[in-house]
């Protein structure tokens, strides 16, 4: 899947970039320069710029949610199929019905030591008390 989405972002710059050179301005400036080229083409590269912070954003939160979800394999009082984890943005939101109060303060810790972790938003519950 990240090879996919990084695939897309580079065909989507090549399309503008190619966008950008084929359109031209009939007029240029008193050095021969065409002003409205230049400035498609700055604009392409910002729009590039856009498209490559968001396939990192989108490859570091699959990265955040995988390595969330392999501390929960390997701990004991949770169990990873009653946590939904999804990442946006670096924001942690877990949900479902866990065990016990404990393991939902547990999955909120874990959480919230994954690197690049900016917040945990913690809606999980628990099926009965300690």
């Amino acid at each position: 899947m990240n090879r996919i989405g990084i695939s897309l972002v580079v065909a989507s710059a090549l399309g503008m970039m190619a966008v950008a050179g084929c359109e031209r301005n009939r007029t240029t400036d008193s050095t021969g320069t065409n002003d409205r080229t230049e400035q498609r083409s700055s604009s392409a590269a910002d729009a590039i710029g856009k498209q490559v912070d968001g396939a990192r954003t989108f490859i570091d939160d699959a990265t955040i949610t995988t390595k969330l979800k392999a501390e929960i394999v390997k701990d004991d009082a949770l169990k990873v199929s009653q946590i939904d984890i999804t990442t946006t943005q670096g924001v942690v939101r877990l949900s479902g019905a866990v065990d016990t109060p404990a393991a939902v303060a547990r999955a909120e810790e874990l959480a919230h030591g994954i690197e690049g972790v900016k917040r945990v938003e913690n809606g999980l519950t628990a099926k009965r008390a300690s």
